[in-house]
């Protein structure tokens, strides 16, 4: 599996390679819901060896005090050493999960790109160098197919 920073490189697009681009979004995108579900597993375990850790260690305060308050032992529960660390490490992962969320949506957005930059290619808005006339066969095309209601272009003077 690809890591974090691996993926991260991956996401720019090359113009002049879409093929390939496009042949490999799919398993980029793959890589990423891998390290995103891995990192969601890890955020989740580590949420529940801190809770597992408060509970044993409010047990053993309750045990060790006469007559110990609710309000008492949580704030030596929450004072103690091995529990503030058990909380880093929940942060820490959940900081985690978070980051590779964010990639995951990044990777989706890599997708539209992608399709757009397509178009734009079949468009032939990058053979033409002429924007109005791209402009132009982009808003026939959407006429043809229905999917645009505006009037047609007035025709250049050249």
């Amino acid at each position: 599996m690809l890591t974090y920073p691996e993926l991260r490189l991956r996401l720019k697009i090359d113009k002049n390679s879409l093929d390939s681009d496009c042949a490999f979004q799919p398993e980029l995108y793959d890589e990423a819901v891998q390290l995103a579900s891995a990192s969601q597993v890890k955020a989740k375990l580590a949420k529940l060896r801190c809770k597992e850790l408060q509970a044993k260690k409010s047990v053993e305060l309750r045990k060790g005090m006469p007559k110990p308050t609710d309000t008492a032992v949580k704030d030596l529960v929450t004072a103690d050493p091995e529990v503030h660390a058990a909380e880093e490490e929940q942060i820490i992962a959940e900081e985690e999960f978070s980051n590779c969320s964010g990639l995951l949506t990044a990777f989706d957005q890599r997708r539209s790109m992608l399709n757009n930059e397509v178009s734009l290619w079949e468009t032939q808005y990058y053979n033409s160098g002429d924007i109005k006339s791209a402009e132009a066969r982009i808003a026939a095309k959407r006429r043809d197919h229905g999917t645009d209601t505006s009037p047609a272009p007035a025709p250049s003077p050249d």
